[in-house]
């Protein structure tokens, strides 16, 4: 069968005998011009999604990995249409080899016979790889939509590539037409799409952060399903799809359900709080709030961190665990299993195994380097086209997913209000003693207290909410730091722009101090219709001089601020 390649013309003649694979929808052949690369042939020509096939290969994903001649994402390359080229009947993509499906690094007994040596760093490498390469697509405003173990292969080094791409959801970035994932499995789907028709949903990022974050649950604890657990209630037990709509997750901390840990699975305890948290807000707070999952990023940064703090055990250096674990949980697991281990010494292996074999070597792993930015892949070339060029690069923008940034709204609300109360009581009393000093002959110590006294309402007001933020404040984790700072910031401000406001207007909500007898806005208009120096000095004494008089009320308005601005940079 002779095809023409669209992006030159070129015709490529493919063979049976060359036939690679076959699909219930197509058929993948090697290219004898060019064996770098694979053609995947649609069995039904009418059903080929021509359109959407170009803008994949008009809008390439930067690869993660491409900088180190790894194809992290197996992205269509060139159009293939029949020989007078009138109609498309596939395309052309980079072939992979050497490389396993994911299941074969999560599942301990195949882990076990294929890569003995494949630790626990390289468990959290598979997963930091993993979620490079989502991170790419949805930077680049892609969805993969089915998300399963079944599209991801992993090489003995960890490093990770997607496959079957032409099945991802794609949105043409000119006219923004979507042309959707109609497939998905279960148990990988987010529980506000169980049950929906794929084929009518437009999917987002935090749908495939779903799937990210149950393949990276399997990865670090050895093939466990999150929502994999024992269950206490009458009947059968619900399949994974049902116990997912519901949010049961067995490892959850605020509410009950009917469903306790399996007993063979490691124990949630193993993972570092991190990444515990990470799935908390994945599993139990994302069940409601879909944007609260973690993205693809937030994983990167984590997975790192826990990688780098890993500490092996003195007696099998195979033995990886985090450091906040007092002894070895793989010890304790191994005798658990009657003496199999997930993860046996170099010397157990060497022992068991056939002096060539090839399973007792282990492949060392890559410098995982920066997560942040992400370097483009080098340009492919189709057969007997020239090698383009590429202009400069820059940093990989944020993924559009806003998981990252948003907390609960309850939290926000409480931060924004609780620093804008306590900044506008420590303002009011510095700008009470600063006015007062020279005029009482006090010691300092009575004016603060006077000061204390006068600003008794907003201590009020700041301990009731902060009495609401302890009772609401969730564990720390990633990026919450960042937050917690613009937070801050802007109740700063907003306690700033209370008392300023205070002193301009003139309003003193349950005040009886006097006023001036003219508001300073009163006097600002007339000082600049009348620009004359007398009235500007007069303006701004009026304005030094509502200060001390209006300063605490501006601590009420610098909360409201606080909440506003606690609330729209959530």
């Amino acid at each position: 069968m002779q095809v023409q390649c669209l992006s030159n013309g070129q015709r490529l003649t493919l063979d049976a005998a060359a036939m690679l694979g076959a699909g219930g929808e197509a058929l993948v052949y090697t290219i004898p011009q060019d064996r770098s690369l694979v053609a995947k042939v649609y069995r039904t020509p009418d059903k080929v999604p021509a359109r959407k096939l170009a803008v994949m290969v008009t809008n390439p994903p930067a690869d993660p990995m491409g900088s180190h001649g790894h194809i992290s994402i197996a992205w269509p390359v060139s159009l293939l249409a029949t020989v007078d080229g009138q109609q498309v009947i596939g395309f052309l993509m980079p072939r992979v080899t050497g490389r396993h499906p994911l299941i074969a690094c999560y599942n301990p007994a195949i882990r076990r016979q294929q890569w003995p040596l494949f630790n626990y760093r390289y468990l959290l490498r598979t997963a930091h790889n993993l979620a490079a390469a989502m991170r790419a697509l949805h930077a680049r405003g892609y969805v993969i939509g089915d998300v399963n173990e079944s599209n991801i292969l992993v090489t003995d080094t960890a490093l990770v590539t997607l496959v079957d791409t032409d099945s991802f959801q794609v949105r043409e970035p000119r006219h923004g037409v979507v042309y959707r994932c109609p497939v998905g499995k279960p148990e990988f789907t987010p529980p506000e799409l169980q049950g929906c028709p794929f084929s009518q949903v437009d999917r987002a990022p935090e749908h495939d952060l779903f799937g990210l974050a149950v393949l990276i649950f399997q990865l670090l604890m050895e093939g466990t399903h999150p929502f994999a657990g024992v269950y206490r209630g009458h009947g059968d037990p619900p399949p994974y799809e049902a116990r997912i709509a519901t949010g049961h997750f067995p490892y959850t901390r605020r509410r009950q359900v009917p469903y306790d840990p399996k007993p063979a699975a490691p124990p949630f305890d193993l993972l570092p709080p991190t990444l515990q948290e990470l799935f908390i807000r994945c599993f139990e707070t994302g069940h409601t709030q879909a944007l609260a999952r973690p993205d693809a990023s937030t994983w990167q940064r984590a997975l790192q961190g826990v990688e780098q703090a890993l500490i092996a055990c003195p007696a099998n250096d195979q033995h990886l665990y985090s450091h906040h674990l007092p002894t070895c949980p793989w010890c304790v697991r191994t005798q658990r299993l009657g003496g199999r281990d997930p993860f046996p010494s170099r010397q157990a292996v060497q022992q068991s195994q056939a002096p060539q074999s090839s399973r007792s070597l282990q492949r060392p792993l890559q410098p995982i380097g920066t997560p942040s930015p992400v370097t483009p892949s080098a340009p492919r070339r189709t057969p007997g086209h020239p090698h383009p060029t590429t202009g400069p690069w820059h940093s990989m923008r944020p993924s559009p997913s806003r998981a990252l940034a948003r907390p609960s709204l309850l939290a926000s609300v409480c931060l924004g209000a609780l620093w804008g109360t306590v900044s506008g009581v420590l303002l009011s009393m510095i700008v009470y003693v600063l006015m007062q000093r020279p005029r009482v002959s006090g010691p300092l110590p009575v004016m603060v207290w006077e000061s204390v006294q006068q600003a008794g309402g907003s201590a009020i007001w700041g301990g009731v909410w902060g009495t609401m933020w302890g009772m609401c404040r969730r564990p720390a984790g990633p990026g919450h730091n960042s937050r917690l700072r613009r937070i801050l910031t802007g109740a700063v401000l907003g306690a700033v722009l209370g008392l300023l406001t205070s002193a301009l207007l003139g309003l003193t909500p349950g005040s009886t101090m006097s006023m001036p007898q003219h508001t300073v806005l009163e006097l600002l208009g007339s000082a600049t219709w009348h620009a004359s120096l007398p009235r500007i000095r007069e303006m701004f004494g009026a304005f030094v001089a509502s200060l001390p008089l209006h300063a605490l009320p501006g601590t009420i308005l610098g909360t409201i601020l606080g909440i506003v601005w606690g609330v729209w940079r959530r």
